[in-house]
């Protein structure tokens, strides 16, 4: 664990210029072609890490709020991005105005940073239609991991405090009347919402928890359990993005019978699918492995990847949780399906990315996880805590 000191400096360091943007109208009349071939003509309204929200009618009809859908491109469907039309009377674009993607994502963030460039340059000025939560436990007692976690937010805070929000709260209704308080302030909408938990594993099932509430994939379609986070569905769309962030939340495979338990499926997928539902479709993102929290949480690497030290983890009773490390399950309300597992990362300002190498394609991550599986033990896990839950 690296110092108090260290991970300051690190998160200093890293901060940089990026961050996503959210235009008051839009600034750029785009053409894009999909890599199947597709052609696209709008207006480009956000430009996140990994995928780009586009505005399918005309620029005055997006000043008046009218109620086209935004168009959503993920870097991995894109082949090429041509800038048509600016807003800008002056000369404030230099260079190509066509830029080739061919789902790179180093192109796509070539793409971003020009743009960047070309808003700063033109002297755009933005409104921040669309806020970032981060939800946390209140805590009584001190836990490590929520307090990393919560010390790294407020340290973004000082540089994305209009973007970013930290929510601290023992329940539900909690943390959506304060989630509420903010968006009402601001007149905004959520655009990515994520739930700091601990998973469950002893419950052989997938959840995440918001103080005493658990919420598996039985009680998110329970509308007694999740009538507090309904109120929320009227702040999100098909743009919001929700991260599942506790071990196993998006787990789909089927825990082996062991002593009195039969076999059991996580059913991350069904907490998955209820939590978009709940959410005006959105976004879901939830892993079916360990979810880290160490140094560097919101600095775009792959913290959020990997497996931990302690010996109770060890057992054979957890190798489909090592076997699959930082694997996520991606869920879009808006396609309804499920698209291929990604290694999930945090902007600094609190927006959901996605990796362009999932986490054990990486040579080294692969090497280090076999060598554990070798050390695996029976009895590592004291299965008494399965007879407690």
């Amino acid at each position: 664990m690296k110092s108090l000191l260290s991970l300051l400096l690190t998160l200093l360091l890293e901060t940089g210029y990026a961050q996503s943007l959210s235009a008051e109208s839009p600034a750029c009349k785009i053409e894009l072609i999909t890599t199947s071939g597709n052609r696209f003509v709008g207006w480009l309204i956000e430009i996140e890490d990994s995928l780009i929200d586009a505005h399918p009618g005309k620029r005055q009809e997006f000043k008046e709020g009218k109620s086209h859908k935004p168009a959503r491109f993920y870097f991995n469907r894109i082949k090429s991005i041509k800038i048509m039309q600016t807003i800008s009377s002056r000369k404030d674009w230099e260079g190509s105005k066509k830029f080739v993607i061919n789902a790179d994502l180093k192109s796509f963030e070539e793409f971003r940073h020009r743009i960047t460039m070309f808003r700063s340059a033109a002297g755009i000025s933005y409104k921040c239609g669309r806020l970032n939560f981060i939800v946390s436990p209140r805590m009584k007692k001190i836990d490590p991991s929520f307090l990393s976690f919560q010390m790294q937010v407020r340290l973004m805070q000082i540089f994305h405090g209009k973007k970013l929000y930290l929510v601290t709260a023992a329940s539900s209704a909690d943390a959506v009347k304060k989630i509420k308080t903010i968006l009402e302030k601001e007149k905004a909408m959520i655009g990515n919402l994520w739930f700091d938990s601990h998973g469950k594993y002893a419950s052989r099932k997938s959840l995440f928890s918001i103080g005493k509430e658990d919420f598996t994939y039985a009680a998110i379609k329970d509308s007694m359990a999740t009538h507090h986070l309904k109120e929320l569905s009227a702040y999100c769309d098909t743009t919001t993005q929700v991260g599942i962030g506790s071990c196993y939340g998006g787990a789909t495979f089927t825990l082996p019978a062991i002593e009195d338990f039969p076999a059991q499926r996580m059913n991350g997928d069904s907490l998955m699918i209820g939590m978009s539902r709940l959410l005006g479709n959105a976004t879901v993102y939830a892993c079916e492995s360990f979810v880290m929290t160490g140094p560097g949480l919101l600095n775009v690497n792959y913290s959020l990847c990997g497996t931990p030290d302690r010996k109770k983890y060890k057992d054979p009773l957890y190798s489909p949780v090592w076997e699959r490390a930082g694997e996520w399950n991606r869920y879009s309300g808006k396609s309804g399906s499920f698209g291929t597992p990604v290694s999930v990362t945090l902007r600094h300002d609190g927006t959901i990315g996605v990796k362009d190498q999932r986490y054990l394609q990486i040579k080294k991550n692969k090497e280090k996880l076999n060598r554990n599986l070798k050390k695996f033990r029976s009895g590592n896990y004291n299965i008494a805590l399965l007879y407690r839950s």
